[in-house]
């Protein structure tokens, strides 16, 4: 065990987290992406121009990260669909440590408040909406029918890894500034047989992240080896291809163990996705509803059964959010009803390599005692008893397909240095431009 304080897959995971500080401001794609570069490498640049506080990954706990000498060396970049609108679609840097001799693409997921991002990339799912894979990417993806005889990917997943390659713009603190991500992966040569670069998102970056990993092991022109040097670690992404795309992925990407864990880390593999099975997300677009309900108990279907176990986990899923939500379940079903029609119609299919967990969080959190001055706490206000409001619904089904994946980690929040870093406060009196 190394003497740094997180091991391997929590580092890949902070970096991954902070990709999604871009979903705290608002700006010009630049600006945004200058607040990235705040959030993960010094604290001094974003304070300029928004009223958030933030401390910096790599200067506050940069020592304490595996390795300890993690740089930025491409990003951050920032791709705004609508730049009128000011939010962050796509974002994603990259950073390298010497001593671990690995390369981590962070890539985020959906901004909540970006509706073009919803529309344009987490829904363009179904039979007419997939993509041929592989597919180089040069240009915008064109869309075609679905074929289960052909591995294709969703069209709102490869117009974001498009995006990704070709459109985000950095921000004026980056290495690379010039180059696109596209040309930097590109030109990108490992300096030995055990370089690794790990591709790694949450929510829609949990899908793009392992398609990214898929492209670069197509059009690598340094013969990466993939599944040992070239890796994955998604986290709650929704599925991103058909059966094809999946077998041919999991047939690539190949289970890599991950050894001196860290206590309470769960997370003990890259190539894998890490889901929580009471996290909604994860389980489009073909586990989340089973409208014949006929799938024997046991299945994953998040909205067939009170009882879903996967290998040794047995959580009552529709009991607990039936907790959470008892006036808004019909909505959600509906909702539920309607993407899984639109997963059924593309094939799309989740790898096997999976690592599934789950806790009785986040009911019991809200139960025990805490304290008020408790970052967390502040977070994650108690609930009322009953919950009614379709938008409460949501944002504490957030709650747990965003914050709730820091236990898997074992990564504990309520550390000052970390709640600093992983949390935003806005300071009063400061000018914005």
């Amino acid at each position: 065990m190394s003497s740094n304080s997180f091991d391997l897959t929590q580092t890949v995971f902070l970096f991954n987290w902070i990709s999604n500080s871009s979903c705290h401001v608002t700006g010009s794609e630049q600006n945004v992406a200058d607040f990235v570069y705040d959030a993960l490498m010094d604290g001094n640049v974003g304070k300029a121009y928004q009223n958030i506080e933030v401390s910096g990954l790599i200067k506050t706990l940069g020592p304490q990260l595996i390795g300890g000498d993690w740089q930025v060396v491409w990003g951050p970049g920032v791709y705004e669909i609508d730049v009128q609108s000011g939010k962050a679609d796509n974002t994603a840097f990259i950073v390298y440590s010497t001593t671990q001799d690995a390369y981590v693409v962070a890539i985020a997921g959906t901004d909540p408040s970006a509706f073009l991002d919803w529309f344009d990339e987490d829904f363009e799912v179904g039979p007419n909406d997939c993509v041929n894979w592989p597919d180089p990417l040069d240009n915008p993806p064109t869309p075609v029918p679905a074929d289960p005889a052909q591995a294709q990917i969703s069209l709102g997943t490869a117009e974001g890894v498009y995006y990704l390659l070709n459109k985000l713009v950095q921000s004026g603190c980056s290495p690379n500034v010039n180059q696109t991500l596209q040309a930097y992966l590109s030109e990108l040569a490992p300096t030995s047989t055990t370089t690794k670069l790990i591709f790694t998102g949450h929510s829609l970056g949990g899908a793009l992240a392992p398609t990214l990993a898929s492209w670069f092991a197509n059009y690598n022109a340094h013969d990466w080896t993939a599944g040992t040097q070239v890796c994955a670690l998604p986290t709650a992404g929704p599925t991103p291809g058909n059966a094809i795309f999946a077998s041919n992925w999991d047939s690539t990407f190949s289970v890599q163990q991950e050894t001196n864990l860290n206590s309470g880390n769960r997370v003990s593999a890259l190539n894998a996705l890490v889901y929580n099975i009471q996290d909604i997300v994860p389980h489009a677009w073909e586990y989340i509803y089973n409208a014949t309900q006929a799938t024997a108990p046991g299945s994953m279907q998040y909205y067939s059964w009170d009882d879903e176990t996967v290998a040794d986990i047995t959580v009552s899923i529709k009991t607990q959010l039936a907790d959470l939500i008892p006036a808004a379940a019909d909505a959600l079903y509906l909702l539920a009803n309607i993407c899984q029609a639109k997963g059924d119609g593309a094939d799309m299919t989740m790898t096997t390599h999976r690592i599934p967990w789950t806790s009785s969080w986040p009911l019991t959190y809200y139960a025990a005692s805490k304290s008020s001055a408790s970052p967390t706490q502040q977070t994650f206000p108690q609930p009322p008893a009953s919950i009614s409001d379709f938008s409460t619904v949501t944002s504490y089904l957030g709650i747990i397909h965003v914050w709730g994946y820091l236990a898997a980690f074992g990564i504990d929040v309520t550390q000052p240095q970390v709640a600093s870093v992983l949390t935003y406060q806005v300071v009063p009196n400061q000018s914005s431009s």
